[in-house]
């Protein structure tokens, strides 16, 4: 059974997440360990990629790595938004950067108008 995983959307997530870390360092203080996994796990991700289209012969392998290296980079990216998202809070604005939805208010409904109702007369006129 083969499992299909978008590779290229994982690393370009990835690589958009270290980006918007590394741009607001000042504002997440004590994240640089949990930068520097996600730096060392996406690299070691891009290496076995390109070992992987390298080699056909030994792709089962690579295969095999690649998919447990796929499940620990994404822990990895829950970390580091956890992280993100302690030190910033659950409502700011700035949590969309780093691929997380803010808590926000939800806006109130407009009630719909009612159709006017139609008068049916009880007994029609007979001809």
């Amino acid at each position: 059974m083969s499992i299909h995983t978008a590779y290229a959307d994982l690393i370009r997530d990835l690589e958009k997440l270290k980006t918007a870390c590394e741009e607001n360092l000042p504002l997440l203080p004590g994240i640089e360990p949990s930068l520097g996994q996600l730096n060392d796990v996406l690299s070691e991700f891009k290496t076995l990629k390109i070992v992987q289209e390298q080699m056909e012969g030994s792709r089962q392998g690579a295969t095999q790595h690649l998919i447990q290296l796929a499940e620990d980079s994404k822990e990895t990216a829950r970390r580091v938004r956890g992280f993100v998202k302690s030190r910033l809070g659950t409502k700011s604005e700035r949590l969309p950067q780093f691929g997380i939805a803010p808590i926000r208010r939800r806006s109130t409904r407009r009630p719909t108008p009612n159709p006017p109702e139609l008068e049916i007369p009880e007994n029609p006129p007979v001809e």
